[in-house]
Formats: structure tokens, C-alpha cells, sequence
């Protein structure tokens, strides 16, 4: 990792440790709800086969 991006990740990292618990269950039933939405998607045809 760079310097830059281990910077980032400490500063991350510490801003969610003091991140109280309905904020990090929040969170993390937003990322659940991404993942979801994600996986319940039906593949998409393809742009060409449409016309």
C-alpha cells in the first residue's frame, strides 16, 4: 500500500471506531440493502439484441 492509502484507511478506520452502534447499524443495513439490490438484479440483454 501507499503511503497516501494507508493514511486514508487509519483515518477511515478511526472515524468508524468512533461511530456509534446505530450508525455502524446503519451502515451496515446499507451495504446489506447494496448487496441485495445487486444480486436480486436480472442479468441485463444485451444493447444489441434489443432492436
Amino acid at each position: 500500500m501507499t503511503i497516501w492509502t494507508l493514511q486514508l484507511y487509519q483515518l477511515l478506520q478511526k472515524g468508524f471506531d468512533a461511530t456509534p452502534l446505530v450508525g455502524k447499524a446503519i451502515v451496515l443495513a446499507f451495504v446489506y440493502w447494496i448487496v441485495y439490490a445487486t444480486a436480486s438484479a436480472g442479468p441485463q440483454p444485451f444493447i444489441y439484441f434489443q432492436f
